[in-house]
């Protein structure tokens, strides 16, 4: 075997290495997006958590559920308002907080992820805001 030839079967066999690698990681991670938990939590928080109410909101959210590997997303897309309505420019910040702590301890508990990262959308899919349950 000849010096070019060696550095070419080595290039190769890294090659395939790494991208059989690559591929086991994304369907591990893909398995984990299209987990069965997914569609339980998603049900859940619908039965639980639909509506949120304080003095001054009423917010009506729909839930999508992605478990990682270290930690759950959920996206709350609201139902009733967009980034400039009264219902969430005057939402009580600390009640909502509390009402997303709720649901990222019930997350948390059932998907055993310590960590659950909230993105809230309007019904246009302007991101409104980014909160975080744990560390």
């Amino acid at each position: 075997m000849t010096p070019t030839s060696f550095k070419k079967t080595t290039r190769n066999a890294t090659l395939t290495l790494f991208g059989t690698l690559f591929l086991m990681v994304s369907a591990s991670q893909t398995a984990q997006a299209n987990c069965p938990c997914n569609q339980r939590m998603e049900a859940k928080l619908k039965t639980e958590y639909t509506y949120y109410a304080d003095n001054y909101s009423v917010l009506e959210f729909k839930f999508q559920v992605h478990k990682q590997a270290q930690f759950v997303d959920v996206t709350l897309v609201g139902q009733n308002f967009g980034l400039w309505d009264t219902e969430w420019i005057s939402r009580d910040q600390k009640f909502f907080l509390s009402y997303l702590g709720a649901i990222g301890k019930d997350v948390s508990a059932q998907l055993d992820r310590p960590v659950v990262k909230f993105r809230v959308i309007d019904l246009q899919n302007n991101e409104i805001g980014k909160f975080q349950y744990g560390k």
